[in-house]
């Protein structure tokens, strides 16, 4: 008496399968297939019939440990008068499709009558109307039909809905939020805070607008998101008159990975007065490589400009602050600061 699993190892080495052959025909892992011959788990009903299929054997000698016939059951079992009686031996395995195939329109009937039951048995309204709609047609075409949608089953119509939400709840289609405040000035709310949804993309019409807006696109006096743009902004992408934050950042005053502007500080660093590791001032520029008017870099780095000098860990704030003044004696003291803040 065989086991599924000593049937299976057998079958698949008169075939020369590997494990991995034998689970690519499956569309499986290899880790199931030698999980079913470790006996450890069973395959699904239809892969069952794959491999009975695949290896020239009936289900009775893959899943009856007794049966020792590849073509049916042995002989002497009984065999129901439901199940086989009048047909071949080599037949017997077909009720074992009939009772899958009950199995299976069991369980689609059961969910479908679960959903039919979290629906309520709510209708349409316009379908309440008279009895009659759609062309004409009665009430019990609707419920037929499912509810208006010609030739579609009222359990199709169901199964589609079904679908949809899953797709829907898959791709991440959420609705967002939005919070508005009361207050306004000028028909401006003081407050507004909108994420939209899209699956996490930014579109216009899911902008925060707003004295303080804050959103995945937002504009404002003080504006925070993924693209902003105000008087003070921060975000990935920021945009600000006076001030801005950001990774990607541009303003009056830029602070970002990559800043442009008129004050500018970053790693990567564009302006008329820059500080940075890369920094190119129109005037001054600070930072390890550097290029200005006035440049002030690290030793080794690439220097250029026309009053230069060369920094290295020692060098102080004081000594800096000197040296631009020296080129640049009306600069504002919180410009010199600044410009100076990578020094000790």
């Amino acid at each position: 008496m065989k086991k599924f699993c000593d049937k299976l190892i057998e079958l698949r080495r008169e075939k020369g399968f590997s494990q991995e052959q034998l689970a690519e025909y499956l569309e499986v892992s290899r880790q199931s297939v030698s999980k079913w011959e470790a006996d450890k788990t069973m395959p699904e009903i239809s892969k069952l019939i794959v491999i009975s299929e695949l290896f020239q054997v009936s289900l009775d000698y893959l899943l009856i440990d007794d049966c020792e016939n590849r073509d049916g059951r042995t002989q002497g079992m009984e065999v129901g008068p439901d199940r086989g009686a009048g047909r071949g031996l080599g037949d017997s395995d077909i009720w074992w499709r009939e009772e899958i195939r009950q199995q299976e329109s069991g369980q689609q009937n059961s969910r479908r009558q679960n959903i039919r039951q979290q629906s309520g048995g709510q209708q349409n309204s316009s379908q309440q109307s008279g009895g009659q709609q759609n062309n004409g047609q009665p009430e019990d075409w609707q419920k037929e039909t499912g509810a208006g949608w010609p030739g579609t089953s009222l359990q199709e119509a169901e199964e589609m809905k079904e679908s949809l939400n899953e797709i829907r709840e898959f791709i991440g289609c959420r609705k967002g939020f939005e919070y508005k405040s009361r207050a306004s000035v000028f028909g401006i709310p003081l407050v507004h805070v909108k994420f939209g949804g899209g699956n996490g993309k930014v579109r216009l019409r899911d902008a925060a607008r707003g004295i303080i807006a804050v959103g995945n696109l937002a504009f404002g006096v003080v504006s925070v998101g993924i693209f902003s743009a105000g008087l003070l902004s921060f975000g990935v992408l920021s945009l600000g008159l006076l001030f801005s934050l950001g990774v990607v950042s541009l303003g009056a005053i830029a602070v970002g990975v990559v800043a442009m502007g008129i004050v500018t500080g970053g790693i990567s660093s564009v302006g008329i007065y820059a500080t940075g590791v890369a920094a190119a001032g129109k005037e001054v520029a600070t930072g390890v490589s550097v290029s200005g008017k006035t440049a002030a870099g690290m030793q080794g780095a690439r220097i250029s400009g026309w009053n230069l000098t060369v920094t290295d860990n020692l060098t102080t704030k004081e000594a800096m602050k000197d040296f631009i003044l020296t080129y640049n004696p009306g600069l504002p003291g919180w410009l010199v600061n600044f410009l100076t803040l990578i020094y000790k």
